[in-house]
């Protein structure tokens, strides 16, 4: 019997995934959100007007999409006022995938995200610059997002496998405020219940399936301001990336290729189809609480050199190396759970669970100007410590620094500029230039000579 066939059999016997019992009760009020799916086989990748978003380039153009779970908080009248995002992006990265956490929340009346994690100089989104968490398939996926009705300030709890944030709800959600889950009627940036989404990565982002994608998705559930846990009814979300799309969603990014069945609760790849995920349309009355989920709670190291002719590299205390050697011009990376990012003369590192100590060397490959950005933060806190160096180097030079990475402490440790790169030597080259003009001038008298003999 074949893993399809399996898959469907497992669904079609689970009541949670579509409740027979569709009727809505009169008061929803909904403080929580949670939605699970499972991916048997996956194959995407991300193309914003034919090009690939920034997300997807690590250095290279690698294959990526993301899984989002986003919704509507609605204030004490009723009215959306804040849209949050709770998302997980997978990349396919040398033939594995691996993922990361993002957490957003927008302000309408804004054009960047009110709240954002991990933190981002993008001014219009929340950027996760790396992929530490290897996926093996089939995988189960959990996401949860919660508005505290207790105490005296309101906040908004949100996770899924690779991440979690616990974030006081803006001023403009005027609580007492809930989750807006079951909606039909225009809303801000179209209509937008409750949505579960696989779709492009970043804004605008079209995610383009392959024929290996299946598996499936539900229960959704959400729980009211009583504490009760009901079983959603869901319509499928589809919205063309071309053309006209009166139900847009909330999200803007977009999916091809891809099929969701709220009958079977299969998704599966699907020629030309453009299925981005599924709604709320209903709460039933049936009552069953879900296992919250718990992010394992990991440390990220983050590096980013700026510089317009420059690299860095990364030294852990067994003198293993991550970055671009500047001698052997190759990428290397050595320390495990890292990964390395360059683009527009933007070098970025990230180690998971660093050590306590680790050398940095940045290498000028010409004269240029270098800023350098160290930063710690977690997959569970909010807090980011930083440290920032800067200077200038000329062609061949480096620059060495000592990084305390339990303290976030970076010391100079130069005892002089020390030559990488292999500049030629200047006698030499002053030696071969004579030489080659000398050469030339014996050519163009000899020419001379032979054009005036043709002459006479």
């Amino acid at each position: 019997m074949g893993i399809t066939r399996i898959l469907l059999i497992v669904v079609l016997l689970t009541p949670l995934i579509i409740p027979h019992d569709s009727q809505s009760p009169q008061s929803l009020n909904i403080v929580s959100v949670w939605s699970q799916i499972t991916i048997q086989r996956v194959d995407a990748y991300s193309t914003v007007y034919e090009r690939p978003p920034d997300d997807c380039m690590r250095p290279k153009w690698v294959k990526c999409f993301s899984i989002q779970q986003n919704f509507w908080i609605v204030n004490s009248s009723g009215a959306p006022v804040v849209w949050a995002q709770n998302v997980e992006n997978l990349a396919k990265i040398n033939a594995t995938y691996y993922g990361t956490f993002s957490f957003e929340v927008w302000d309408v009346n804004k054009i960047r995200p009110e709240l954002c994690d991990p933190q981002s100089d993008n001014i219009t989104q929340c950027r996760a610059p790396f992929y530490d968490h290897p996926i093996q398939f089939p995988r189960s996926m959990t996401f949860y997002a919660h508005i505290s009705t207790l105490g005296p300030e309101n906040t908004l709890y949100m996770s899924n496998d690779f991440g979690s944030v616990d974030w006081m709800l803006p001023s403009v959600t005027n609580c007492p405020c809930y989750i807006e889950a079951v909606k039909s009627g225009p809303l801000p940036w179209g209509y937008s219940p409750f949505e579960f989404v696989a779709v492009g990565l970043d804004s605008l982002a079209l995610a383009i399936f392959s024929n290996q994608t299946i598996g499936t998705f539900g229960p959704i559930m959400a729980q009211s301001s009583d504490g009760v846990w009901r079983a959603a009814t869901l319509s499928t979300l589809k919205c063309s990336y071309v053309g006209d799309c009166p139900n847009r969603p909330g999200t803007g990014e977009s999916s091809m290729n891809l099929q969701w069945n709220t009958t079977t609760g299969v998704f599966r790849y699907a020629v030309g189809t453009y299925d981005q995920g599924v709604y709320i349309n209903g709460l039933s009355d049936s009552e069953i609480a879900p296992l919250l989920p718990a992010s394992p709670r990991v440390e990220y190291l983050y590096l980013r050199l700026f510089a317009a002719i420059g690299s860095l590299s990364l030294y852990d205390e067994q003198s293993r190396e991550l970055g671009f050697d500047s001698v052997s011009g190759q990428w290397v990376q050595q320390i495990p759970n890292s990964t390395i990012i360059f683009s527009h003369n933007v070098e970025e590192i990230v180690v998971m669970n660093p050590n306590e100590t680790y050398t940095l060397v940045i290498a000028a490959g010409g004269n240029t100007i270098f800023n350098l950005l160290v930063s710690k933060s977690s997959n569970t806190e909010n807090a980011v410590t930083s440290v920032n160096a800067e200077g200038t180097l000329k062609m061949g030079e480096s620059r060495t620094y000592l990084l305390d990475s339990a303290n976030m402490q970076l010391t100079s440790h130069d005892t002089g500029l020390m030559n990488t790169f292999r500049a030629p030597d200047f006698d030499l080259l002053l030696l071969l230039t004579v030489w080659g003009v000398t050469i030339l001038s014996i050519l163009i008298v000899l020419r001379h000579r032979k054009r005036s003999r043709v002459e006479d």
